[in-house]
């Protein structure tokens, strides 16, 4: 059967041994291409995933992902290269074929592959046995003997004498994270030459391993608590965490799985069973059935039990009961100490939440165009880029927030002919054009109508980008008065931007042009220059027209380089309508092909967020009754003389106790958070309807609804204060946190899991996971309020106190104003 294989296989160059194993590689040597790179499929080995990647960064050669696998592939068990006239499987001849193919790595060596053979075929055959027999653990003693031997000689890096001046080697990037898997089995004090070298070659500043650092680190394995609890990562994050760490004790057999890199868990569907709930045994069960392997674990419930039992002791802090139900699940109740401490904390610091790592963050969104109205189409861009820029702001991002304005193009020459033909003396009397939609539209209006306007405004074009002294002062009074009436709409949102447009970029394209032709990424079209994204994509994109000119596919691929490349974002969120989709999706496909794109190594995240319409209640889109499209400024002035009539008429019912100026700040606060949360309360990718009745509503799933229960729990406060003299602030110095009553458990539950749902919110780049937290909270405190006697119980007052800081917390992550009167 063997000999058949190799027939069937005959270039499968992990199969060779030794030293001749550099010699076969090389005769075989195939030619990498250096603007695609080899593409890497991922594999079981997550571990070996990164110790090829981290060859390949050190070898210079650029790495694709592959996504599934091809048909008749090799590498079932672990990851595999496709090397365009070569196929190489697994993890050792993946990283001697990239080694021997690169131009940055010292690799050709005999003794640098006999040092690869000794840690692929020893070192590591030893470290998989250490655990299961005693002569594992002898043999494994004996291979890093050599190892610290050997780095006797040389501490800094294998295979030079030059202590001072280390080379990189294939050997060292293999090596060092195999040994670091070894040392696992023995103390801090041993081995200390190994211990050095392995940290410094994977952790180090200049390590090939420093791009994927944080991947490393994790080596496949197990993401567990770090040996603490950080109530900032959220309940769900911690009890994931320390299941995850009784998974790696209890079963170390599936260390190398990257099915089992975390418990799964997940919150209770019936609070009746518990708080959380692990789903993994049913799932580790089966993985060790299929080993084949004698154990003595005979049900999924005897795994359950095995996870149980090997809870680290620092998670009885957070689990108060943990038990078996049905067919393997363990079901946890959260400890009431740790729901208390939770409740101090949010006292003492306010709502907290983290996220493992701060990453530079661009945030393309709003985006209107020059010399016409914000409409209603720009409301969800402008409404979602402002309450994520906000979350990721607080979780210490550092966040740009980009108004990427349409200010460059042909409807300029139309519009800047247009204004010199009506106002010949604009210089001096410069007309009054604030109504930038009729402007727009007579300028439209006569392009139709008369060809030679039409030729005039083409001129008018090459006019403008060639830099004439007078199309570029209207362009600017353009500019100038739309920059105006935008800021009446964002003064209104409270939302800030920096404005890049077009223009900006409009100097940066011929040079993006040249380094796509360098790269052959570019092809001619009848005198344009187009590029191909991809077999998933139909049509290419229009790098330059035929005229010379360029239009958005030019103005988006400059901008995307210049965000990644010259201000080094790691992360580049667009929010436009879900029509633009395929565009923006061709841009990030195009910013992979021309490299400037690191994504294998965790390096970039590009993103698109797509919306729907917004209709009105026939259903249809949302225009006024003679058919225009709505002006942001009016529909939000309209919620706001609405929510003023009914403040007032609550003041003139006694309701209220509002000043004039109060009512004034409070409808403005209201009228305004409803327009945003009826619209981010919505999954960002669907239509909806839009109803001043619905959003203005009291009751039910509205911002009015949360303001008046953040305004009732203030109202609390403040009355304990004035009228019972109770003093709030040192009941809460005092420390005690009451959750006797089943209302006041839930809340404080409610209250622990801000962290997970701001996360979830961030991640998945949907405000309404925190718009569904935030009503949820508000739910609990209004059962907990109608359970319980507050003022004649004024310990309770302190988790009101709590309940009141996150509810007005979170109305500020979506950027409403929060009220504490109304």
């Amino acid at each position: 059967m063997e000999k058949k294989k190799e027939k069937r296989q005959p270039e499968r160059v992990g199969a060779v041994r030794s030293t001749t194993a550099g010699k076969n590689i090389a005769a075989r040597k195939t030619t990498v291409d250096s603007r695609q790179g080899a593409c890497l499929y991922p594999g079981g080995d997550v571990e070996g995933t990164h110790m090829i990647l981290a060859v390949a960064h050190a070898a210079d050669i650029k790495m694709k992902r592959g996504f599934g696998r091809k048909q008749g592939s090799w590498g079932d068990q672990g990851p595999y290269l496709d090397m365009g006239t070569q196929t190489v499987s697994g993890v050792e001849g993946a990283v001697r074929a990239l080694a021997l193919n690169g131009t940055s790595l010292a690799a050709c060596r005999p003794a640098t592959d006999e040092w690869v053979e000794w840690g692929f075929r020893r070192l590591a055959a030893a470290t998989s046995h250490a655990s299961e027999e005693e002569e594992g653990a002898r043999h494994l003693l004996q291979e890093l003997a050599v190892l610290e031997a050997a780095l006797a000689r040389c501490p800094r890096s294998l295979l030079t004498s030059e202590a001072a001046k280390p080379i990189t080697t294939l050997a060292d990037i293999v090596l060092a994270p195999l040994s670091l898997r070894a040392l696992k089995f023995f103390g801090e004090h041993e081995y200390p030459l190994t211990r050095a070298w392995a940290a410094s070659v994977v952790r180090g500043p200049e390590s090939p391993y420093a791009a994927t650092a944080a991947l490393v680190q994790e080596g496949g394995a197990f993401e567990g608590t770090g040996g603490k609890i950080d109530p900032r990562r959220g309940l769900l994050a911690v009890i994931t965490a320390l299941f995850t760490e009784a998974m790696h004790e209890a079963f170390p057999e599936l260390a190398g799985n990257p099915n089992f890199r975390r418990a799964d868990v997940a919150k209770c569907g019936n609070a009746v069973h518990g708080d959380y709930q692990c789903n993994s045994p049913m799932a580790i069960y089966k993985a060790i059935k299929a080993t084949g392997r004698p154990s003595v674990l005979a049900r999924p419930q005897d795994v359950a039990k095995a996870l149980i039992d090997s809870l680290p002791a620092k998670g009885h802090e957070v689990c108060a009961e943990v038990s078996v139900a049905g067919a393997g699940f363990i079901n946890v109740r959260v400890q009431g100490a740790y729901l208390q401490a939770r409740v101090k904390d949010i006292l003492l610091h306010g709502p907290q939440a983290a996220m493992a790592r701060k990453l530079r963050v661009l945030v393309d969104f709003s985006s209107p165009n020059i010399a016409k109205e914000m409409h209603v189409g720009h409301l969800r861009s402008t409404i979602i880029g402002d309450s994520l820029c906000r979350m990721l702001e607080f979780l210490g991002h550092d966040v740009a927030r980009v108004n990427h304005v349409g200010d460059w193009g042909t409807q300029f020459g139309m519009l800047i002919k247009y204004l010199k033909e009506e106002y010949p003396n604009f210089m001096q009397d410069p007309p009054n054009i604030t109504d930038l939609t009729g402007f727009y539209k007579a300028a439209k209006a006569r392009f139709d109508e008369s060809p030679a306007f039409k030729e005039r405004a083409r001129v008018g074009v090459v006019e403008l980008q060639a830099g004439d002294p007078e199309s570029r002062a209207i362009w600017k009074l353009l500019c100038d008065i739309s920059r105006a009436e935008f800021q009446k709409v964002y003064d209104r949102l409270d939302v800030r931007l920096e404005e890049y447009g077009e223009s900006f970029y409009n100097d940066r394209i011929p040079a993006v042009i040249e380094e796509l032709k360098a790269e052959n990424l570019l092809e001619e079209d009848g005198g344009a220059m187009i590029m191909w994204c991809g077999g998933k994509h139909q049509i290419p994109l229009m790098v330059r027209k035929s005229d010379g000119g360029y239009g958005y596919d030019s103005t988006d691929l400059a901008a995307i380089r210049y965000r990644l490349k010259d201000l080094s974002r790691d992360w580049v969120i667009y929010i436009t309508d879900a029509g633009q989709a395929t565009h923006f999706h061709m841009i990030f496909d195009a910013a992979r092909m021309a490299g400037w794109v690191d994504e294998e190594h965790g390096r970039h995240r590009l993103d698109h967020v797509g919306f729907g319409v917004v209709q009105g209640e026939d259903g249809k889109r949302f225009k006024t009754r003679s058919g225009d499209t709505v002006r942001l400024v009016d529909l939000l002035d309209e919620a706001v003389v609405r929510m003023t009539a009914s403040l007032t008429q609550r003041i003139e019912d006694g309701k209220s106790a509002l000043s004039k100026s109060e009512a004034c700040e409070a409808a403005a606060a209201l009228g305004y958070g409803a327009v945003k949360y009826a619209d981010l309360k919505q999954n960002p990718g669907t239509d909806y309807q839009f109803s001043y009745d619905r959003m203005l509503d009291t009751k039910g799933d509205t911002a009015i609804y949360l303001l008046f229960t953040c305004a009732r729990f203030h109202s609390i406060l403040r009355k304990a204060e004035e009228e019972k003299g109770i003093d709030v602030k040192a009941l809460e110095a005092g420390g005690d946190v009451v959750l006797e009553h089943p209302t006041e458990r839930a809340l404080a539950l409610e209250l622990a899991q801000f962290a997970e749902a701001l996360q979830q919110a961030v991640l998945e780049l949907m405000p309404n996971r925190l718009t569904s937290y935030v009503f949820f909270l508000s739910a609990r405190g209004t059962d907990f309020l109608e359970a319980c006697h507050v003022l004649t119980h004024p310990k309770r007052l302190v988790l009101v106190h709590a309940t009141a800081l996150t509810i007005a917390h979170c109305l500020e992550l979506l950027g409403i104003t929060p009220l504490t009167k109304i």
